[in-house]
């Protein structure tokens, strides 16, 4: 199949005769795979925090 995630492709485009005509584009492709993740975090840190904490027993 032809359909892959962002990150199988850019993976893939990690062959060594690819590379250096790509590399603008593999870049990009990053930046695009890490945007979400990171809004997810900053919009997910708030329970993370809460929930680390919550289960902690004080001494």
């Amino acid at each position: 199949s032809t359909d892959w995630t962002v990150a199988i492709g850019l993976y893939n485009m990690l062959n060594r005769t690819l590379i250096p005509t790509y590399f603008s584009r593999f870049c990009a492709g990053g930046v695009m795979v890490g945007i979400p993740i990171g809004i997810l975090f900053i919009i997910m840190q708030k329970f993370y925090v809460e929930g680390i904490t919550g289960g902690s027993v004080k001494g």
